[in-house]
């Protein structure tokens, strides 16, 4: 990325935060030089451990109210500041220990900030970066995670069984809890997958990302559900969903989205773990000042 503007300077132009079921558990942090996307996920038993609505939205908001209030040192360090926050917390609450890890709530996060330059970028879990030259060209994103890579295993025995058995979508994710729990119990492993886990195992790395942008750049956070546009749904590719949000407008891309995901409720025609999934995003620019 090569241009003659010596002075580049971070603005949002949108964010979208749309519910999937009854109850949104993704969260959006707006910063003056950064942004955050938080997915949360509960645990997989009927257990509820926390007073939130779902586990899952107690710890997206903890976590997004801890990432609000961050000072903006780098992403990496803010994400880890917040979740040490996070963790103490969670160990007032005074939760008997759990057996298993798949019983605890975990959470894939997103974020960015823009100093001097140089665009930062921390992830853990599925949630996605874009970053794309205003007027088109390379797209650079973080390396796919070993998540979809797990979910995309369990996705086809789902779609085995369903054919087997002629189950909803629904039923077909039930069968399917007892891969999903063991895929859970490798977040944070040496062969696993890193994600904010309220869990035991809380020794997370994140992947980290850092550009140095020199020209009118455009760039996406998003949630894996909103991601569904390019991997689950094919209505994209990556490099032409920026210029599509561009274009469009977020809130056109969630109606696309929602439309597809109501017009095959069970996944037969676009096999997935949920017929419908929280769909979070933040369009960026980075722009001359």
């Amino acid at each position: 990325m090569t241009s003659s503007h010596s002075s580049l300077r971070f603005q949002v132009v949108e964010s979208v935060s749309h519910p999937g079921a009854r109850l949104n558990e993704h969260g959006v942090v707006i910063r003056d030089s950064g942004g955050w996307v938080v997915d949360g996920a509960s645990g997989l038993t009927d257990a509820h451990l926390t007073p939130g609505a779902s586990d899952a939205h107690w710890l997206m908001d903890r976590l997004t109210a801890h990432l609000g209030t961050s000072t903006i040192l780098s992403p990496a360090t803010d994400l880890l500041t917040a979740a040490d926050h996070v963790y103490q917390e969670f160990d007032g609450l005074k939760v008997l220990p759990r057996l298993h890890q798949y019983e605890y709530p975990s959470a894939s996060v997103v974020g960015c900030s823009f100093s001097m330059g140089t665009l930062q970028a921390v992830r853990l879990g599925d949630c996605s970066l874009l970053l794309q030259p205003s007027s088109g060209g390379d797209v650079v994103k973080f390396h796919r995670s070993l998540l979809r890579d797990l979910d995309d295993a369990v996705v086809a025995q789902m779609t085995q069984t369903q054919a087997k058995e002629r189950m909803t979508g629904s039923d077909a994710y039930t069968s399917a809890l007892p891969h999903l729990r063991k895929n859970r119990s490798l977040i944070n492993e040496v062969d696993g997958y890193s994600a904010l886990t309220m869990g035991r195992n809380r020794s997370v790395v994140p992947d980290t990302l850092e550009v140095h942008v020199t020209q009118p750049s455009v760039g996406l956070l998003c949630s894996d559900g909103f991601w569904r546009l390019v991997e689950t749904f094919s209505l994209y590719t990556e490099h032409d969903l920026l210029p599509a949000c561009q274009r469009k407008g977020l809130a056109a891309l969630i109606t696309e989205l929602r439309s597809t995901e109501h017009g095959d409720p069970d996944g037969l025609q676009f096999p997935r773990l949920k017929g419908s999934d929280d769909a979070t995003a933040v369009l960026f620019e980075v722009v001359p000042s």
